[in-house]
């Protein structure tokens, strides 16, 4: 015969003011991994939507990682929060501005305007080719070294096994 089962009603978790779901030893997923990175677990609080997105409109303007370095936000509710007010024309992209990478962030002000276009392909193309140029020369005056220094002084033959044999 089959035994029934009978599943228990969720506990909250043990630390105060937490009332998440207990998972494993007393405590919800998020104070367990704190718990067993730190072995310390701190109480976290955790902000209502309308309190983020005071503190987001509060660091405006800047990138999603502005907004996280001014707010204190995490990355996640940053996003998530910019892309809800975004969508209800609280806050428009003011520029993009080139990252690392090649790679363009946008820039959020608060109020509503237009969304700045995103650099085309083109122009993205554009800016890589005379980035790429500009490095090409800059590594072919650092080989040739200074001309001054040359003119007074001789060059050194490239591949020379001596340090003191010059070009004169």
């Amino acid at each position: 015969m089959a035994r029934a089962y009978t599943k228990k009603a969720p506990q909250p978790c043990k630390v105060d003011g937490c009332e998440r779901v207990m998972q494993g030893r007393g405590m919800c997923s998020t104070h367990y991994k704190q718990w067993h990175r730190t072995q310390v677990v701190t109480k976290i609080i955790t902000l209502t939507p309308p309190d983020s997105r005071s503190l987001i409109m509060e660091s405006l303007p800047g990138t999603f990682y502005d907004l996280v370095a001014e707010s204190g936000l995490c990355y996640d509710t940053v996003v998530r929060r910019t892309h809800d007010m975004h969508g209800e024309r609280l806050i428009h992209i003011e520029e993009y501005r080139k990252a690392r990478m090649g790679k363009y962030m946008a820039v959020y002000a608060a109020g509503q305007g237009d969304d700045a276009k995103m650099p085309s392909e083109r122009q993205r193309r554009k800016e890589r080719n005379a980035s790429q140029r500009n490095n090409h020369l800059r590594r072919r005056i650092e080989r040739a070294g200074d001309p001054l220094v040359n003119a007074l002084f001789g060059a050194h033959k490239p591949g020379s096994q001596r340090s003191g044999e010059l070009v004169l």
